[in-house]
């Protein structure tokens, strides 16, 4: 049981160490690829952001097209069957 701890430990701590070492070594030479790195992931980001914003509207939009048809169009919406209500009631 304590041999599989290590196994399942050791190889993130591995990765981790292997990093830090990495890091340490040639910080000053990654540091334009570090830089490179976020500003992709900066952009991707914001094209994802504004593609959800999208959605989003894309799906209120459809919200309010469906409750103006519930309404009937008149501006109110319907009021629900007496049946519905009594059998809620009494489900409660």
């Amino acid at each position: 049981m304590f041999d599989d701890l290590i196994e399942l430990v050791l190889p993130g701590t591995g990765w981790l160490a292997l990093g830090v070492v990495v890091g340490t070594a040639f910080g000053q030479q990654l540091r334009p690829v570090a830089k490179e790195a976020i500003k992709v992931s900066m952009a991707v980001g914001e094209r994802l952001q504004e593609g959800t914003a999208e959605a989003y509207e894309r799906g209120q939009d459809l919200v309010a097209d469906v409750r103006h048809e519930r309404a009937g169009n008149s501006g109110r919406p319907r009021p629900r069957p007496a049946r519905r209500a009594a059998r809620r009631r009494g489900a409660k």
